[in-house]
């Protein structure tokens, strides 16, 4: 005798699996508002600014990370790229350093080495951005 077709282990819709609705999944960060983006046009600050070297800046009185800020936009804008640039005035002013202020944030960066200064009569000083002492870069293997 067979079993009713009710019972029937290997009946097709016996087998058939049933969908189960799941949990939904928690997020894995908080939702909330995303960074601010720049307007079209606008400047911005991007690249690759070494972080020990943003250590030692931050650390400095008054108003030395302005200016490293300021040189290192300076720098970014450029498509070379250069080590060495000169800051206008309107960056000067777009970073909040007056004339006193700008020449103690020199001396500072100077002092500890993350600047050069090169004076030059009749011109803007020459600013080269240089490493940080004992920072090693990365092998590349290709």
């Amino acid at each position: 005798m067979y079993p009713s077709p009710a019972h029937d282990p290997f009946e097709p819709e016996a087998l058939r699996l049933k969908c189960v609705a799941r949990p939904a999944r928690k997020a894995t960060r908080p939702e909330g508002p995303k960074l601010p983006r720049p307007a079209k046009g606008e400047a911005y600050m991007g690249g690759g600014i070494p972080m020990s070297w943003i250590e030692r800046a931050a650390c400095l009185p008054g108003k030395a990370w302005h200016l490293a800020t300021a040189l290192w936009f300076v720098a970014i804008r450029d498509r070379k790229k250069p080590a060495q640039v000169t800051i206008t005035l309107k960056t000067l002013r777009r970073f909040g350093l007056t004339r006193k202020s700008y020449y103690r944030a020199q001396g500072a960066l100077a002092s500890v080495k993350l600047i050069r200064v090169t004076r030059r009569r009749g011109c803007k000083p020459l600013f080269t951005i240089l490493p940080v002492a004992g920072m090693r870069r990365k092998k590349r293997h290709p």
